[in-house]
């Protein structure tokens, strides 16, 4: 038997050993997601003793991080927008930084009463998801090539309870459209593409680069590949004003702004910020077919 503090003084010193910077941090959230004790509990009761059940599954989670693998997969699950979201190796990862560009997606469809919405790239399901269950009268539909991304998307939006409003489609990119067989035109396209350059990825921290899917980063040479073929294609499937909204990395928000400029199909394009205060996204209105 094992008393919290002195489970806490090893897993702890294992985490700082293994690099780990956030280690007291993470020790402390690990803790109350997996068994539920609080850092309160830490600091009133230190000396509360493990029963073997709780030691053992605390333990085998902490080693599986300390060797790299993220937290979320382990888990299973991960917080966005204060839902729930499954995840699992084959799916990106839900950032916080995303939830910027649901709020500008959700801010700009309240002013509709019946807003039509495809996700492009959907992963998840978060951002798609997450305005669906924002916006009540919404139509979602969520695009992605990967039958994993299928799959958990499918299991997000029946655990949300948003199933009725939410389709899911497999294909690549616009191709994930031809199943509805409807020249149907849209107010929002919404997407967190693959975004970054080849040359970067070898340089990403380990627990992305060795875990996350490569499908889901890969933006091609510049990381821009995504970002141009929505652009160029987004137009045929927009309604008159409606907009075409990404998620960027920081460093791309002016090439993707450029991009949409020079396809002459959008007005009113924005670069906005996450609130650590970096560029997170680029939103540009549609002309309209007469323009």
């Amino acid at each position: 038997m094992i008393t919290l503090k002195e489970f806490k003084d090893k897993y702890i010193g294992k985490m700082i050993e293994s690099g780990i910077e956030s280690a007291a941090f993470d020790f402390n959230y690990i803790l109350q997601e997996v068994s539920g004790i609080s850092k309160t509990d830490i600091i009133i009761n230190p000396d509360k003793t493990l029963t073997e059940e709780q030691t053992k599954c605390l333990s085998t989670v902490f080693e599986r991080y300390i060797k790299g693998e993220p937290l979320q997969y382990i888990l299973g699950y991960t917080w966005f927008m204060n839902n729930k979201f499954s995840v699992a190796p084959g799916v990106l990862i839900p950032r916080s930084d995303t939830e910027v560009v649901c709020e500008k997606a959700i801010s700009y469809l309240n002013n509709f009463k019946k807003p039509s919405v495809i996700d492009m790239c959907t992963g998840s399901g978060c951002i798609g998801l997450s305005i669906a269950s924002a916006c009540p009268s919404a139509s979602v539909y969520l695009c992605d090539i990967s039958p994993v991304a299928m799959e958990i998307s499918c299991e997000n939006s029946s655990s949300l309870g948003l199933s009725s409003r939410v389709k899911i489609l497999k294909g690549d990119l616009f191709k994930a459209l031809d199943s509805l067989k409807t020249s149907q035109k849209y107010q929002m396209i919404i997407s967190n593409p693959p975004y970054i350059s080849r040359e970067i990825i070898k340089l990403l921290d380990s627990r992305v680069r060795d875990h996350e899917p490569i499908l889901a980063l890969d933006g091609g040479i510049d990381g821009l590949d995504f970002y141009r073929k929505i652009i160029s294609e987004a137009s045929l499937y927009l309604k008159n004003d409606g907009m075409l909204i990404f998620e960027t990395g920081y460093d791309q928000t002016e090439a993707v702004a450029s991009l949409m400029e020079e396809s002459g199909f959008y007005k009113d394009i924005e670069r906005f910020k996450d609130y650590g205060g970096n560029y997170r996204g680029v939103s540009g209105i549609y002309k309209g077919d007469s323009q």
